[in-house]
């Protein structure tokens, strides 16, 4: 948001208001904006296990062979289609 509005309006962040102070992007605004314009709330992120299981090199190996089996059985040939695999499912 910042960079947009240092593009298209770089004189907002120098203009004063009646009580002397001057537009600042804080945390709180972008989230109430974002909130009050699209409808969009922030969430934390997702936490990584805090144990590795014992046998972590097998999971891997299964896991890479699995990615790897779908790739060539579905001709994936463009990385884009493998964007995020972990557990948010975004393609």
């Amino acid at each position: 948001i910042v960079g947009i509005l240092r593009h298209d309006l770089p004189e907002i962040f120098s203009m004063q208001a009646k009580d002397g102070s001057v537009f600042k992007c804080s945390d709180s605004w972008v989230k109430t904006f974002l909130y009050d314009q699209l409808q969009y709330t922030m969430r934390k992120g997702t936490r990584a296990a805090q144990k590795l299981p014992p046998n972590i090199d097998n999971v891997c190996l299964e896991q890479f062979l699995r990615l790897a089996l779908t790739i060539r059985d579905d001709v994936i040939t463009y990385p884009e289609f493998l964007v995020n695999i972990d557990q948010t499912n975004i393609i």
